[in-house]
C-alpha cells in the first residue's frame, strides 16, 4: 500500500504537542473507566448469592463506592478499587486468622456477619463432631444447630468475573476517545 498524502500524522501531532488536551483525553478516558467499573459491580451486586441468604451489598456498597479515579498525567490515568477486600475476590487468597485461633465461618443465615465473641448470639457452645470438625452451637429446643464452623484457614479461589471483560472494557473507552477526537479535532 502507497500513502499518497498523510493528513492524519500532523493532525494527530498538532493535539498531542500540548499536553493539556492531552490530559483532558485521559481524564475522559479515566473517568470513563470508573464509570463502567462501577456500573459493572453495581450490576454485580444483583445477582444472589450462592448461600441464598441476605445480601451484604459487597459490590455496590463497599466495591463500587471505593471506585475512584485517583490520578491523570498527559499519558496515562489511574482509576483504583480502594476496598482491600476486592483483592482477595480478583485474585485468590487464603485467609488465615489474625487474632484468634480459628475463622468462625457462618453455617446460618442468623450468623452472617457476626462475630461469635460479640455476644449477639447468646448461648453458643463448642460441639466437636466425631471426625474432629469444631462448630460454635446452639440449643434450639430439643435440637443442637450449628452457627459457626471453626477452621485454621480458607482458601478462597480467584473469581475470574471480578472484573468486566476486558473487550468490553475497551469497547466503553474506545468511544469515548472517537467523542474526544470528534469534539477536539473541530478546533
Amino acid at each position: 500500500m502507497k500513502v499518497v498524502s498523510d493528513t492524519a500524522t500532523p493532525a494527530l501531532r498538532a493535539l498531542l504537542k500540548d499536553s493539556l488536551p492531552n490530559r483532558s483525553l485521559m481524564a475522559r478516558l479515566g473517568k470513563a473507566f470508573e464509570r463502567f467499573y462501577r456500573r459493572f459491580f453495581i450490576s454485580k451486586d444483583k445477582l444472589p448469592n450462592k448461600q441464598g441468604w441476605p445480601k451484604s451489598h459487597f459490590w455496590s456498597q463497599r466495591v463500587a463506592t471505593s471506585t475512584l479515579l485517583t490520578k491523570v498525567t498527559p499519558n496515562d490515568a489511574e482509576v483504583t478499587v480502594g476496598e482491600p477486600a476486592y483483592r482477595t475476590h480478583f485474585y485468590g487468597a487464603t485467609i488465615r486468622p489474625r487474632q484468634a485461633k480459628a475463622l468462625s465461618i457462618p453455617l446460618v443465615p442468623q450468623a452472617k456477619g457476626i462475630y461469635p465473641s460479640s455476644g449477639l448470639i447468646t448461648g453458643l457452645f463448642l460441639r466437636r463432631s466425631s471426625s474432629g470438625s469444631a462448630f460454635l452451637a446452639k440449643r434450639d429446643g430439643s435440637k443442637i444447630v450449628n452457627y459457626f464452623i471453626l477452621l485454621k484457614s480458607v482458601t478462597i479461589p480467584r473469581d475470574p468475573k471480578a472484573a468486566p471483560d476486558r473487550k468490553d472494557v475497551d469497547r466503553e473507552l474506545l468511544k469515548e476517545a472517537n467523542l474526544w477526537f470528534k469534539r477536539h479535532s473541530k478546533r
